[in-house]
């Protein structure tokens, strides 16, 4: 965040106060917009034909047939990521891009069969190192093997069309919209939870 400089000089009393209350308001109102930007999260994410992918401490998926046409700069964060909705914003663009189980409204909306929110060690082979030497990068490579092969049924946690049939669930299965499966890492309860569009039923399967 940039520090903000100040020259000071004697001014009479009544004009020093008028003085700081204009400057209270000038620097506030545009440092509050200017911090969204500067603070918010880096994102990283991958976009692929199944699904779609982005991570920031924990990992937001979602599960589609089309993959959506979606482009995001490298300043991005989702501003919701609940069950029903995962919602990205760009700050560059300024433009919001919102996965949704209701039929689209707008360009920036795509419908999905899943969203699913899962963290953990068991996630790390999605990681790779990145410029920074952390290992907070998603893998594309990985992503892009699974996204052409079991899809998010290779991490445990997704949607699949009631059509099919049932599999061994630990959580969810036939008829449950939604699943949960927890498990706890450094003394913190981590996992991950699904959930899915009609047409479609949860399961939770972590191997």
């Amino acid at each position: 965040m940039g520090i903000l400089h100040t020259q000071t000089q004697y001014i009479p009393e009544p004009s020093m106060k008028h003085l700081l209350i204009c400057l209270c308001f000038s620097v506030y109102a545009p440092a509050l917009l200017a911090q969204i930007a500067i603070d918010a999260p880096q994102w990283s994410y991958y976009h692929g034909a199944t699904l779609s992918v982005y991570y920031n401490g924990q990992f937001h998926a979602v599960q589609h047939q089309l993959s959506p046409a979606i482009n995001l700069s490298s300043d991005f964060s989702i501003i919701q990521g609940s069950f029903q909705k995962l919602v990205v914003f760009d700050n560059l663009s300024q433009q919001t891009h919102t996965y949704t189980f209701d039929q689209p409204t707008n360009a920036n909306e795509y419908r999905v069969e899943g969203i699913v929110i899962f963290s953990g060690s068991q996630y790390q082979m999605l990681l790779r190192t990145g410029p920074d030497g952390q290992q907070n990068e998603l893998d594309s490579s990985y992503l892009s093997s699974i996204d052409s092969g079991e899809g998010l049924q290779a991490l445990g946690c997704f949607c699949t069309p009631d059509t099919e049939n049932s599999q061994p669930c630990a959580s969810g299965g036939e008829g449950a919209s939604d699943c949960k499966v927890n498990f706890i890492t450094n003394n913190r309860s981590k996992g991950c939870f699904a959930t899915c569009a009609q047409g479609y039923h949860a399961c939770c399967n972590l191997h």
